[in-house]
């Protein structure tokens, strides 16, 4: 039991020390827990099912880390501030992104999205509670989207089109009821650069 509780503080001490390695440390220490707490055999670490979903999920974190690294977040929502149409925009931008490289991409935007509303003076509650909203929609609609929906897909041999079949739909019709929400909703983009 010591050397378990000293893998899991090891981990959550490099990943805070290291933030920059926090993909490829989260993966090692996942596999490493899943070892010593026996929940997998060796074998089953590596198994076809498993392993890609543990490269997808590895791919799609790496996605979200380069874009966060290039500025492209702050770039589309500065880009879309200047927009009259700048809320469904923005939850537009959201939902695609999350969908395709995985909600945690949430982060990233709702710290973009405070940076904007602070430079456009207007207050970001209602955008970021329906920025997280549409995040967990998306990312649940498309097995790209979560870890869970990857796990979903793989081990029930969906394609994207056939996951996005039974769960898409829903998602639409969620995000749409949000959209009232922003009714009389407008930025000033006078203070953008």
């Amino acid at each position: 039991m010591i050397f378990e509780l000293a893998l899991v503080l090891l981990i959550f001490s490099l990943s805070s020390l290291l933030p920059e390695d926090r993909t490829v440390l989260s993966l090692i220490g996942a596999m490493a827990m899943a070892y010593v707490f026996k929940l997998l055999q060796p074998s089953d670490l590596f198994s076809s099912t498993l392993l890609r979903v543990i490269i997808a999920q590895f791919g799609l974190m790496t996605i979200a880390s380069l874009l966060r690294e290039g500025r492209f977040y702050s770039y589309i929502l500065a880009r879309f501030s200047r927009n009259r149409f700048f809320f469904p925009a923005v939850l537009l931008v959201t939902a695609l992104l999350s969908a395709s490289a995985g909600k945690y991409t949430v982060i990233f935007i709702v710290s973009a999205t405070t940076f904007i509303a602070k430079e456009c003076n207007f207050n970001p509650k209602k955008l970021i509670v329906a920025e997280l909203i549409v995040s967990n929609l998306a990312g649940a609609s498309m097995m790209s989207g979560s870890a869970s929906s990857l796990l979903l897909g793989a081990w029930f041999s969906f394609s994207f089109s056939s996951f996005l079949e039974r769960v898409g739909w829903i998602v639409l019709i969620l995000v749409l009821l949000l959209l009232p929400l922003f009714r009389g909703e407008r930025v000033s983009p006078a203070h953008i650069p």
